[in-house]
């Protein structure tokens, strides 16, 4: 009985180092929940603070390449753009085309021009307009043209002074063009007009045509080529063929087939005969 009674009042101590344990472990778990809290309140702020930096950095590139965006169309040649915002970014082969100035055209592209404008200036010598001597090519078609040639109402004289009349107006253009571009002398807006810009919208008239009615035509004699050009072709050959399908079950090679046939008309023509005496 003695023991008993020690046992239990043993028994009380044991659930108390039992509790003291447990406590022991939710102060650990709690310590380590605060500490996750912490680092977690810790990361939000730091990635709280560098959305808003990269916000920051966006809008000020943003503002900078407002402020430096050109307000102008023209471009000065002779000064290179301004690349201070990409230079970092941009590849080693661009630091040799800095410099930007008007160029001839490389070799492979001013030569055949020249072959050209020698071939224009040999065949213009061919029928000059001085005198009747000078009209080589007229006089070398005269066997073909059987005295049908049209005459102009232009004297030699005339042509010459319309001949000279061109060439000023182009050197003209030429000299305006060097002017202004090769020294920089007068304003470019009133020689770049939107007009010239678009090349008089002839590519842009023609893309108009051929993307819109004209592609809508196209389309249309494609369809009317499918249906009604091949669609008879085809359809005079799958008539060919399908009555050729039907028609050769009567050349079977049998005598016998053949004989038959032969017999039916044979009693066709006798019927035929028949009601013709009778009636």
């Amino acid at each position: 009985a003695a023991q008993k009674e020690l046992k239990a009042l043993e028994q009380p101590e044991k659930d108390l180092e039992k509790a003291d344990k447990a406590i022991e472990k939710a102060e650990a778990a709690l310590a380590k929940a605060r500490e996750e809290s912490t680092t977690a309140e810790r990361v939000a702020a730091e990635s709280s603070t560098s959305a808003s930096d990269a916000s920051d950095l966006v809008t000020k590139v943003r503002a900078d390449a407002e402020r430096n965006r050109p307000r102008d169309s023209t471009v000065d040649l002779f000064d290179p753009p301004d690349t201070a915002l990409v230079d970092d970014d941009l590849p080693g082969a661009v630091a040799h085309r800095r410099e930007f100035h008007p160029h001839e055209s490389p070799p492979i592209m001013w030569l055949p021009l020249v072959v050209l404008a020698l071939g224009a200036i040999g065949a213009g010598a061919l029928n000059l307009p001085f005198n009747d001597s000078t009209h080589v090519l007229e006089h070398w078609l005269e066997p073909t043209l059987y005295g049908n040639e049209h005459h102009l109402g232009l004297g030699g004289w005339d042509k010459v002074v319309l001949a000279g009349i061109a060439v000023v107006s182009a050197l003209l253009g030429i000299g305006i063009a060097a002017a202004v571009y090769l020294r920089g002398r007068g304003d470019r807006k009133t020689i770049e007009q939107p007009v010239l810009a678009h090349a008089w919208y002839v590519d842009e008239g023609y893309a108009a045509v051929v993307g819109g009615p004209g592609e809508a035509g196209f389309e249309a004699l494609a369809t009317f080529d499918q249906a009604a050009i091949d669609g008879a072709v085809n359809g005079a050959a799958t008539l060919v063929r399908g009555s050729g399908s039907r028609f050769r079950i009567l050349q079977s090679g049998f005598v016998r087939a053949y004989a038959l046939i032969v017999a039916f008309g044979a009693v066709g023509l006798l019927a035929f005969f028949i009601s013709r005496a009778t009636f």
